[in-house]
C-alpha cells in the first residue's frame, strides 16, 4: 500500500518526490542541521552502539509497515523532507518533516499537507497524528490551519516536551470526539 501519486507539484518550482529510505536519509543527513540549527545544543537520546544489534530486528520489523517518504526540490535541489507511517490500522503518523528556512512560509508544507491529507484519506486512514515541540509555532499553526488539534502533551527523553495534534479525516469521527469529550467547535 503506498499512496499513488509519486511526484506532486506544490508551488511555483517546488516538487515533492516519492523517494526510497536510501534516498530520504541521504537527503536528511545532508539538510538536518540547516533545518533544525536552532537546536544544536539539545542533546536528544540516541541509542547507544552497544546496543544497536540488540533492535536491529525490531527496527527490520517495524520498516515492513505503511510509510510515506517525500523530499521537497527547488529544480534538483533537495529542499526539504517529509516521513511518515501507518501507527495502528486507522491512523497514519506524520513523524517527520522539515524544511529549509528560506523555503518556509511560502505555501510549501501546507500544499504537500492537504495533498498529502487527500491521499491517505483515499487510501482508507480514518486519522492523522503528528508531535511537535511545544515552542514549534509555525508548524503548530500551519496544521491547526488544515484543521488538526491538539489532544495532549507528550515529554520524551528523545525529543523534549511536545504537543500531540489529531487530524480527523471524515467529519463523522470529529463529530464523535466532540461529542465525547465536550469540546464544542472542534
Amino acid at each position: 500500500m503506498q499512496i499513488k501519486v509519486k511526484e506532486i507539484e506544490l508551488t511555483a518550482g517546488i516538487v515533492a518526490k516519492s523517494v526510497t529510505e536510501a534516498e530520504l536519509r541521504k537527503v536528511i543527513g545532508s539538510l538536518w542541521q540547516q533545518v533544525f540549527s536552532a537546536q544544536e545544543d539539545t542533546k536528544f537520546f540516541q541509542i547507544p552502539s552497544d546496543r544497536y544489534d540488540l533492535v536491529k530486528e525490531l527496527i527490520a520489523e517495524f520498516s515492513k509497515t505503511h510509510t510515506e517518504r517525500w523530499v521537497f526540490f527547488d529544480g534538483e535541489k533537495p529542499v526539504g523532507w517529509s516521513i511518515g507511517e501507518m501507527d495502528d490500522e486507522l491512523t497514519f503518523y506524520m513523524r517527520n518533516s522539515g524544511l529549509l528556512p528560506q523555503y518556509r512560509r511560502k505555501g510549501i508544507y501546507s500544499a504537500y499537507l492537504n495533498i498529502l491529507l487527500t491521499e491517505l484519506k483515499e487510501l482508507g486512514y480514518e486519522r492523522v497524528t503528528s508531535h511537535h515541540q511545544m515552542n514549534n509555532n509555525p508548524v503548530i499553526i500551519a496544521k491547526l490551519k488544515a484543521g488538526f488539534f491538539i489532544i495532549g502533551t507528550e515529554l520524551d527523553e528523545r525529543y523534549g516536551a511536545q504537543i500531540k495534534l489529531v487530524k480527523y479525516l471524515h467529519e463523522d469521527r470529529a463529530t464523535a470526539c466532540r461529542a465525547l469529550y465536550s469540546l464544542g467547535n472542534v
